[in-house]
Order: structure tokens, then C-alpha cells, then sequence
């Protein structure tokens, strides 16, 4: 297992989630699988991210690939580019469970911030392409805690938006109606080349 960690001041209304589709596509583009990852940022917009990948095989990567992996992402942490996502071909390591994805929005009584569950197939991509979301939406991203689980992941993610105040009821519809329309449509698509 490889932890792979990154910290950084930024300016977390702009940078942040394209940086963090990036760094989830450059490590799907890496045929890495990201097994579980810690987002945290504090006050001052300092993030660090900790991201705990696997090669395809469920194994630690092989030495020889950490410098073939370092200067991809210092490169796409350093200007990141949500809009040339590109990410692996689908694999078909997962096509035979079903998964359905899931949107969830816990309670939060203080109104500062606004934690959402998502359930889903993993799949390659799958993290950079719901950082693209976010950043299509305008929702910030504070936290986030991924977690794999065999074919399914289960994910929380800490969100607010550009005032720093937590997702109104109508945005929270959107986003996990968008996530849930990308999310199966990759799925589909998915299963639809898989033979």
C-alpha cells in the first residue's frame, strides 16, 4: 500500500476542486486505484489530502513507479485543469454487481456546512468525476472521507458553498440528481462495452 499525501495553502474557492478532479484523474490515468482518501482543510485553507492507492491487483505499487507517478501530480497540483479530464477505459473487474448509487445528505443542525453520503459501483474515474461535478455546481469542498469496499464505495464529503454556508435544499437536489444521472450513465456506459 502506498499513502500518498499532499499539503498545501490554496484558495479554496478556486482552486481546491479543480485540483482535486485532477489528482483523482492523474492516479486513474496512473492505472492506480484510490482505496481510500482523507480530505481535510482548515481555517486558513490549508489542505491536506491523503490518498492510500493500490496498483489493479490490490497490491502495493512497486517502487520503480513512485518518480513515474510524483511528476504527473506535482505537475497537476500545481495547475490543475478540470476540463481535460481524462481517465482509464472502464475495466470489467466489477460489471456483474449491481450497486445502485446513492445520495444521501446527513443532518446538520449548525447551517455552516453540509455533509453528503454517496453510495456507488466503483469504477475508474470515479472520484475525478465527482470532483468535476462539484465544480461544475459551484460546491466547495471542505472534507472528505472515501472508503472502498470491495465493488461498492462509500464516501462522506464535507461541502458548502461560495459564502462558506451550508447547501440549500434545492442544491442539494441538483447535486445528487447530477451525480446520480453522471453516475449511473457511466455505469451503463460501462456495461454497455463490456462483453
Amino acid at each position: 500500500m502506498v499513502v500518498l499525501k499532499f499539503l498545501s495553502r490554496v484558495q479554496i474557492d478556486h482552486l481546491y476542486l479543480p485540483r482535486f478532479a485532477a489528482v483523482a484523474g492523474e492516479l486513474d490515468r496512473r492505472n492506480l486505484n484510490i482505496h481510500s482518501a482523507q480530505i481535510f482543510t482548515n481555517k486558513d485553507n490549508t489542505t491536506m489530502d491523503t490518498f492510500v492507492v493500490l496498483d489493479p491487483k490490490g497490491q502495493p505499487l512497486a517502487h520503480d513507479r513512485y518518480e513515474n507517478i510524483r511528476q504527473p501530480l506535482l505537475k497537476v497540483i500545481k495547475t490543475p485543469n478540470s476540463k481535460t479530464l481524462k481517465t482509464r477505459n472502464p475495466y470489467h473487474r466489477f460489471r456483474h454487481f449491481n450497486v445502485p448509487t446513492k445520495v444521501h445528505f446527513l443532518p446538520n443542525f449548525n447551517g455552516r456546512r453540509t455533509y453528503m453520503e454517496l453510495v456507488a459501483l466503483d469504477q475508474p474515474g470515479l472520484l475525478a468525476q465527482i470532483g468535476n461535478i462539484f465544480t461544475e455546481m459551484a460546491v466547495l469542498l471542505h472534507g472528505a472521507r472515501i472508503t472502498t469496499i470491495g465493488e461498492r464505495v462509500e464516501d462522506l464529503f464535507v461541502l458548502t458553498v461560495q459564502k462558506n454556508q451550508a447547501l440549500d435544499q434545492n442544491r442539494q437536489h441538483k447535486l445528487a440528481e447530477k451525480l446520480t444521472q453522471a453516475l449511473t450513465a457511466i455505469d451503463k456506459e460501462n456495461s454497455k462495452h463490456v462483453k
